[in-house]
């Protein structure tokens, strides 16, 4: 990131199930250009478009999906989804 380039932040009201109290036990500190902030898992900002592009069909949300899917990054979606799916 250079100076004057902008960053797009995504924030979202933590729901009172028992899937996202687990998604947010597992974010992450990160930071960047000296400022902290939290961050979720990418399996959990893929399962969180999932569900956003279920009633919308935002083909954005389903292109991020693809783009997170093929990312190149290992992912573990199995542990992920069976939380979902408990």
């Amino acid at each position: 990131m250079t100076a004057g380039e902008d960053v797009l932040a995504q924030f979202e009201v933590l729901k009172d199930t028992p899937y996202r109290r687990l998604e947010f036990q597992r974010r992450r500190l990160a930071t960047l250009e000296g400022v902290e902030f939290w961050i979720v898992s990418v399996e959990d900002l893929i399962i969180s478009k999932l569900e956003w592009s279920k009633d919308s069909r935002s083909e954005m949300q389903l292109r991020d999906i693809r783009n997170l899917l093929f990312s190149g990054r290992k992912l573990d979606l199995d542990a992920s989804l069976r939380e979902v799916l408990s």
